[in-house]
């Protein structure tokens, strides 16, 4: 058996609309690296190549600081990170959303998962990684979820981002 999400969202499809709701997401300070000739397919990030595959790298000099609170916009604005924004409360009351966030670790990564009033996760990214579960219990009103970049353990960490499928549960 196979689930269809009630929404998806990547890089290039950033917005999503349906009768029983929407979603969007706006990425903040991902790494683009020059083009190197002929597009090569060694060196992948440069923006015309993550553009076309859809995605979208977070390199690990661009990793912000593990020890701060991202719950506020001041500190949050300036940091590599993921903002979704969703609103499912159409299809009923009562309901969680199961959220697969999607990625290629590149090196040992760590994501911090923000709302405006709370952290709501610590994620280390391993190696052969390609995805994760955030599970939101009340989805009774608009939801601002951050996904910040973060140093990893032993420090950077890069990562691509794929996108996000939600799942009203």
């Amino acid at each position: 058996m196979s689930l269809t999400p009630n929404f998806a969202l990547t890089p290039i499809g950033s917005f999503f609309t349906s009768p029983k709701g929407w979603a969007r997401m706006s990425i903040r300070g991902p790494s683009f690296f020059p083009n190197y000739p002929n597009d090569s397919p060694a060196w992948p990030y440069s923006f015309d190549l993550q553009y076309r595959n859809d995605q979208v790298l977070f390199s690990s000099e661009t990793a912000a600081d593990p020890d701060l609170d991202y719950t506020s916009y001041f500190i949050r604005k300036t940091r590599p990170h993921i903002q979704l924004t969703f609103d499912v409360k159409a299809a009923g009351r009562n309901k969680e959303l199961a959220l697969l966030f999607g990625f290629e670790a590149l090196s040992t990564s760590r994501i911090l998962v923000f709302s405006h009033a709370d952290k709501l996760g610590d994620v280390t990214l391993e190696v052969g990684d390609t995805q994760f579960l955030i599970e939101v219990e009340s989805i009774d009103h608009l939801v601002h979820l951050y996904f910040v970049h973060a140093r990893g353990p032993s420090g950077g960490g890069a990562w691509v981002f794929r996108g996000f499928s939600g799942y009203v549960i």
